[in-house]
C-alpha cells in the first residue's frame, strides 16, 4: 500500500460512523504528524490501534457462534 492509499483509507476509516473514538483520535494524531519527526511513531500507534479495534471477517464469524455473541444476537432486533 502506498502513502497515499494509506492517507485515503485512514481518511475513510476516521470518517465511519461505526469509528471507535480512540482509533479516531490515533488517525488524526498520525494525519497531523505526516511530515514531521512524529511520523513514525504516530503511525506505529495507528497501526497498533487498528489492529486492536479492527475484527477480521473470520473473528467476527467466530464471535458470532460463540455464547456471548450468540447472547448478544438474540438481544438485537433485525434491521427491516
Amino acid at each position: 500500500m502506498t502513502k497515499e492509499e494509506l492517507k485515503s483509507t485512514a481518511a475513510k476509516v476516521a470518517e465511519a460512523p461505526s469509528c471507535y473514538p480512540g482509533l479516531k483520535a490515533l488517525i488524526e494524531a498520525w494525519q497531523a504528524a505526516i511530515g514531521t519527526a512524529g511520523e513514525k511513531a504516530a503511525a506505529e500507534k495507528m497501526l497498533a490501534g487498528l489492529k486492536e479495534c479492527v475484527t477480521p471477517i473470520d473473528g467476527l464469524i467466530a464471535f458470532a457462534g460463540s455464547p456471548n455473541g450468540e447472547k448478544i444476537g438474540s438481544i438485537i432486533k433485525p434491521v427491516g
